[in-house]
């Protein structure tokens, strides 16, 4: 084990037997190798604890933890967050891999741009059968444009796939427990970026390659089904992306230019406000169909109903515009 590493590769897993061995194999083929690789085991009930512990054996950068039960996705990255020992940290799910010059490319740039406190890379998009789709470079423009126009390149280029990106760890920390007030799972990973590209500290190369595995499980796992609860979600990220705007180092007026675009990145990530705000509208006329409609959709019409009251509720108390007040009154 590295008692000074300068990067640490954090892999947060549970029941990932499937394509856990590919992925340390991509690791550990890393040509950077002042690293270490911490992996923090949810209380797997697969073969994962075998497999790590085969690669463990292997390679001595190699730190395994095992959780005593299962704490949860975002505990278990916190774990890794908290325990990790280098400045810079990058997250390795367990289904995905890397150009074996991945790690000291982003270092390399990490060394050459000390403002930056995230450094990205290029995605591309894998599907379960192995064939690759929606590859994406990273733009070279951004290390070029400074101050605002930076911000705003960064906002509209930005993929999820930057959050396995090289970070430094202490800024990470902080735009993570930030991003905890948000409670869900889905779409955290954006949050955790806003704070990074608002401050325009990002930098990235078009020649690594970030390979990420498009299953559809998170999505199925961690997106909410229910209409109350989509809407919540909306305007709980609504309010967390103007509440990271409020804290930039950016000025009024340019906090206020933004103002459209978070609400754009909110639907990108998050939901589409004209899909809640369709449903919101058709809601008061359902229990016009009720008496139409067959007993099955009792169900749907509930839905509908409680979509509509949740919806008022918050236009009348927006987190929103209480945000926006925030951001007024601090500047004034």
């Amino acid at each position: 084990m590295m008692t000074h590493p300068s990067v640490t590769i954090g892999i947060p897993v549970y029941n990932g037997e499937a394509c856990l061995d590919k992925m340390l194999a991509s690791i550990c083929a890393q040509s950077f190798q002042d690293m270490e690789i911490l992996v923090s085991d949810n209380a797997s009930t697969d073969s994962t604890p075998e497999i790590i512990a085969r690669w463990a054996a292997k390679d001595k950068r190699i730190r395994v933890h095992r959780q005593p039960e299962n704490v949860g996705a975002r505990n278990n990255f916190i774990w890794l967050l908290e325990n990790a020992a280098a400045p810079w940290m990058k997250f390795a799910a367990h289904d995905d891999m890397l150009t074996t010059g991945y790690v000291e490319a982003l270092y390399g740039l990490a060394k050459a741009h000390p403002e930056a406190r995230l450094i990205a890379a290029s995605v591309q998009l894998i599907k379960p059968d192995g064939a690759r789709y929606k590859n994406t470079p990273f733009p070279v423009e951004i290390n070029e444009a400074r101050g605002f126009v930076r911000t705003k390149l960064l906002l509209k280029e930005v993929r999820s796939g930057w959050f396995y990106g090289l970070f430094r760890r202490g800024a990470l920390k902080e735009a993570w427990y930030a991003a905890e007030r948000f409670k869900y799972v889905w779409g955290q990973d954006l949050l955790v970026l806003l704070p990074f590209l608002l401050s325009g500290a990002v930098v990235g190369t078009p020649d690594a390659t970030f390979y990420q595995l498009d299953t559809g499980v998170s999505a199925a796992r961690y997106k909410p089904k229910a209409l109350p609860e989509q809407a919540h979600m909306y305007f709980s990220y609504l309010y967390a992306c103007f509440r990271a705007l409020w804290l930039s180092p950016l000025t009024l007026a340019q906090k206020t230019a933004l103002v459209p675009q978070m609400i754009i990145y909110t639907g990108y990530n998050c939901w589409k406000l004209r899909r809640l705000v369709l449903f919101t509208l058709r809601a008061p006329f359902m229990p016009i169909k009720r008496f139409f409609a067959p007993p099955r959709k009792n169900k749907i019409i509930k839905n509908y109903s409680q979509s509509l009251r949740l919806s008022v509720e918050w236009l009348f108390t927006p987190p929103t515009l209480t945000a926006m007040a925030t951001i007024w009154k601090a500047q004034a």
